[in-house]
């Protein structure tokens, strides 16, 4: 996983190419090794990606975890909470590729289509969402009035995205 030479770039690299990330915290991890569970889990939340994280007590939990997306382990039903909350993101993939992706592409903002279908295919890998980003890669390639670099770029990134599905 590791390319370019930047473990960093990996990292990033991982967390886009995923559909929703977990996260595991319990009782005698080591600051430095929790420090960076956390770190990596406030990139996935930046990258758009849901974070479902499993603790084993509430003490020294990030405020931004403290909403829907914690499980104390400890607790009854957690295994109950889990389930729906990965139902929960598996829903996702409707509402980024027939709502999101759609308007998007209404809107003619290509970036945010492209990027709603490939987070809807990597959440669902639905066929569906396979015909909606070539029918965009389609759309992009017609279409005049994008800039030619910003193009150029968009279609390379779609277009390798959608060779490594097939």
């Amino acid at each position: 996983m590791i390319r370019y030479g930047d473990y960093f770039c990996s990292i990033c690299q991982a967390i886009q190419s995923c559909a929703f990330g977990l996260a595991i915290v319990e009782e005698g991890i080591p600051e430095k090794t929790l420090g960076n569970i956390y770190f990596e889990t406030g990139l996935m939340q930046g990258f758009g990606k849901p974070v479902i994280l499993l603790l084993d007590k509430r003490s020294g939990l990030p405020s931004d975890f403290i909403r829907n997306y914690s499980i104390f382990f400890g607790k009854k039903e957690y295994s109950t909470k889990f389930r729906e909350l990965v139902e929960t993101i598996m829903e996702l993939a409707d509402y980024y590729s027939s709502d999101l992706a759609d308007y998007a592409l209404k809107a003619q903002d290509y970036e945010k289509a492209a990027r709603y279908y490939r987070e809807s295919y990597l959440i669902g890998k639905k066929i569906r969402t396979k015909h909606q980003i070539s029918e965009l890669i389609s759309v992009m390639k017609k279409e005049k009035s994008i800039p030619y670099g910003y193009k150029k770029r968009l279609l390379e990134d779609t277009e390798k995205f959608y060779r490594r599905i097939n």
